[in-house]
């Protein structure tokens, strides 16, 4: 049985992180900006490894509960106005199109249930299936 890490409560640095991060969604650059010390590279990888755990994660959500709350958007108001652009006879079709695939993703149209297929050969395998000639 896997054994659920336990983390302490988060510090002012790695709110300030999250707080940087929740503003402009570049985690390297909001590691560097929170007082972390490291080269770009190395920042987004441990902010990464960082992002995944579940304190980071509740902490975001409510962050972003909060501008929920601020602005007074729900996701049905979103849809909504997102239906209006696609019903629009003025609409371009960038917009149309942008519109499609902003409610395809809040409504979950592009997560398959399907696991994604494994690639069954590697380039090597391949080039020796295929039946080329003498010269190749």
């Amino acid at each position: 049985m896997k054994q659920k890490h336990t983390h302490r409560p988060l510090n002012s640095r790695q709110k300030r992180f999250l707080d940087h991060f929740h503003e402009t969604g570049n985690a390297g650059q909001s590691w560097i900006e929170a007082g972390y010390k490291s080269s770009y590279t190395v920042a987004c990888s441990a902010a990464s490894r960082f992002l995944q755990r579940e304190d980071a994660q509740e902490y975001l959500k409510g962050l972003q509960g909060a501008d929920r709350d601020k602005s007074g958007l729900s996701r049905q108001h979103l849809i909504r106005r997102l239906e209006n652009i696609l019903d629009s006879e003025d609409a371009r079709d960038i917009d149309v199109i942008s519109a499609c695939r902003e409610i395809g993703r809040m409504i979950g149209a592009y997560e398959s249930d399907q696991p994604a297929n494994p690639p069954t050969e590697t380039l090597s395998q391949f080039m020796d299936s295929q039946a080329f000639g003498p010269d190749c």
